[in-house]
């Protein structure tokens, strides 16, 4: 007996990740498209009272505080971006658990661009791993002169990784954490994955 329903495949993955934000600053990131806008509000819905997000805009930070709510209704966290996280020293554990809901960018929409000069980036694929053996982050001879900052939460300092024709130290770069880059290329830089989910 035949079906009046063909089989129907979709190539939109959807998921979510949970990470627990450590007390002090972060940085984070959004590897996941929300579909409606990756507001902050929305991609973060919930902190401890007194959490603060800052957003690097290229000369200082556009910044949101929760209180019951984020207080700011236009800052984003979109994927391929980031910031810091503050959570309050007195944050019990259960409000420090975040959870990210959105789709998979496959293909061309997991592509990213570097910009040139200093900026907050990270995978747009929800993937752990070396940043340039694992995550494909660009390493040739164009971003002679550049230099990667993971900021370390321990420590309160960054981690640093330099570029000559490839990397000294290929940071491990989690899932759903950003970081700085100085992109010293005088251009912006293509970071191509391809990602594809099997």
């Amino acid at each position: 007996m035949g079906s009046a329903y063909g089989q129907v495949f979709s190539e939109n993955v959807v998921g979510y990740i949970n990470i627990t934000a450590p007390k002090g600053l972060s940085m984070i990131a959004n590897p996941l498209d929300n579909k409606a806008g990756n507001k902050f509000k929305d991609v973060v819905v919930k902190a401890p009272n007194g959490a603060l997000f800052h957003k690097y805009n290229g000369t200082g930070y556009d910044t949101t505080q929760y209180f019951d709510g984020w207080d700011n209704d236009v800052i984003t966290l979109e994927p391929g971006s980031g910031g810091f996280l503050f959570i309050p020293a007195d944050a019990v554990d259960a409000d420090r658990k975040i959870t990210l809901v959105g789709e998979v960018q496959q293909k061309t929409a997991s592509n990213s661009t570097v910009a040139n000069g200093l900026s907050i980036t990270s995978s747009k694929v929800p993937q752990a791993g070396k940043l340039v053996a694992d995550l494909k982050f660009p390493a040739g001879s164009a971003l002679n002169g550049s230099i990667v900052y993971k900021f370390v939460n321990a420590t309160g300092d960054y981690a640093v990784s330099q570029f000559f024709d490839g990397v000294d130290v290929d940071p491990q770069i989690e899932v759903a954490e950003s970081f700085f880059v100085l992109n010293a290329s005088g251009q912006s830089q293509a970071w191509n994955r391809d990602f594809v989910v099997q």
